[in-house]
């Protein structure tokens, strides 16, 4: 019988959707919990499906989860989205490393940083962004000269966190 999994996210786009996308891209069937900004007291009151009182969570047969990328590298293991080898894997926890060092610069800068320091942490911002990106070009390079995946022939998670990343980032920029 296979698990029962339920996600439990913000009504927004951010940490929760490269988790989101990995289910529909294995086909595999789940429950969506969507929450408000307001139910964030609720959230931090519930211990047993919310343990650090943050979203998102993940609960499997009733157990719940915690930490976005321990959720995204367990869903790629168990749906075959994770790399066939240890170097494949070490190579998509590079990208995925490098997306959350971004969503962690961008986020502040595109939210709480004053008018006045806007101007230089953008270019912060930018500089690394082009950095990363230029990584993510040599990756693809070298795999299948730039053809599909980032690793071997086949999709994987770092895959979809990329074009979940990018349409973000494109959210924050509009």
């Amino acid at each position: 019988m296979a698990p029962k999994y339920v996600h439990h996210y913000l009504d927004a786009s951010a940490r929760g959707d490269p988790i989101r996308i990995v289910f529909y891209a294995a086909g595999v069937e789940f429950e969506e919990k969507l929450y408000t900004f307001a139910c964030m007291p609720k959230i931090k009151a519930d211990e047993k499906t919310f343990p650090l009182g943050q979203v998102p969570a993940l609960q499997i047969d009733g157990e719940s989860y915690v930490q976005s990328h321990a959720i995204l590298r367990y869903l790629g293991n168990e749906f075959n989205l994770y790399g066939m080898c240890n170097k494949q894997k070490l190579v998509i926890d590079e990208i995925l490393y490098t997306l959350l060092d971004l969503e962690d610069q961008s986020f502040p800068t595109f939210f709480f940083t004053p008018k006045c320091q806007k101007d230089e942490k953008l270019k912060k911002l930018h500089d690394y962004a082009v950095r990363a990106y230029k990584m993510f070009e040599g990756i693809l390079q070298k795999n299948n000269k730039g053809k599909e995946y980032f690793v071997g022939n086949k999709l994987s998670i770092a895959d979809l966190h990329l074009v979940i990343s990018l349409e973000t980032l494109k959210l924050r920029l509009h």
